[in-house]
């Protein structure tokens, strides 16, 4: 049986603040298969002073960074397809095609979303206007407890090779 007892936060993990633990239950055939331990609001804060704090940096960071940012998140994704296969079926019960299939997406997703970037114009005229993209801030992203790699993707590649913008009218 798997125990994880750790978070991702500021580039590394660690043991959460959190201690409430729960069961994960095979839904093959209901058996235990992992403990994890939640985090709780402290992570949670922790996680957000990471991410602001970064901001700076990802604000500018090239367009031709965050392509090679989005790439290796792929190709790391393809170098790990089995291990992941392996978990969506231990973890959502899903059959093999569709395992495979849910994680190949969210690695093709980061690839595209990095094809899609480098024609990405931060900066456009509309009328008289030039609209400048600019960073305003970070983002929590909520998936459903049985999402798979390929909502995580969807939701996140978009905020790593763009990040959150508000559109500002510069003259």
């Amino acid at each position: 049986m798997k125990t994880i007892e750790s978070v991702f936060v500021n580039g590394q993990f660690r043991k959460p603040h959190g201690t409430q633990v729960v069961k994960i239950m095979s839904p093959l055939d209901g058996e235990e298969i992992a403990q994890i331990t939640y985090a709780d609001e402290q992570d949670t804060l922790l996680a957000i002073e990471a991410a602001e704090a970064a901001l700076p940096a990802f604000a500018a960071s090239t367009k031709a960074e965050r392509i090679a940012y989005l790439n290796r998140i792929s190709v790391e994704i393809e170098s790990r397809i089995d291990d992941l296969i392996n978990a969506t079926i231990l973890e959502y019960g899903a059959p093999n095609e569709r395992a495979q299939w849910a994680n190949l997406i969210a690695a093709t997703t980061f690839a595209n979303q990095a094809k899609l970037l480098e024609d990405y114009a931060f900066t456009k005229q509309v009328n008289e206007s030039t609209v400048v993209m600019e960073p305003i801030g970070i983002a929590a992203l909520f998936t459903p407890w049985n999402a798979v790699a390929r909502i995580n993707s969807y939701q996140s590649c978009c905020c790593h090779s763009r990040g959150l913008y508000r559109d500002t009218q510069a003259k």
